[in-house]
């Protein structure tokens, strides 16, 4: 299978769906601080799935094109709450 670059084109949805899931990840988890390196653990274990769900595909089983998206989006919103966390933690520290 051979994706294109579609320069975020669906952006809109696709911010929808990881505003979504957030909200899902906090029912779940609840809302706390982490160190980074939690984060990376948590993002690490999030791009594991999906490269399980691409290897499916690679070891001829049939492909499961919404597990692939559901689980990009999952790495996507684990992500954008480290730049979101960070970006936070800088402006912190620049007010202490």
């Amino acid at each position: 299978m051979i994706l294109e670059d579609r320069q975020l084109y669906n952006s809109a949805y696709l911010f929808k769906q990881v505003l979504k899931e957030s909200e899902r990840q906090v029912e779940l988890h609840g809302i706390g601080k982490k160190y980074i390196h939690s984060w990376l653990a948590i993002l690490a274990e999030e791009f594991g799935e999906l490269s399980k769900a691409i290897n499916n595909y690679t070891e001829g089983r049939k492909i499961n094109y919404s597990e692939i998206e559901q689980e990009a989006i999952e790495v996507a919103t684990v992500a954008l709450k480290i730049a979101e966390s960070i970006r936070h933690f800088k402006i912190q520290e620049s007010v202490s």
